[in-house]
């Protein structure tokens, strides 16, 4: 899937801020181990040290 558009003077990209900002703020701000329960094949989960996941997960 293509993000950015070349310009003659760089790399723009194609997704609006505000939408970007905004699903950023959907997925961050919610609890995800739900639908992380529903994953049924090995998966890498990364969480970083400000997130809501507890350290043991």
């Amino acid at each position: 899937m293509e993000v950015v558009r070349e310009k003659a003077d760089a790399y723009r990209p194609l997704a609006q801020t505000q939408n970007v900002l905004a699903c950023r703020e959907h997925w961050n701000n919610r609890d995800h181990t739900e639908e992380l329960g529903l994953v049924h094949c090995p998966t890498l989960v990364v969480a970083g040290e400000h997130s809501y996941f507890p350290a043991a997960a």
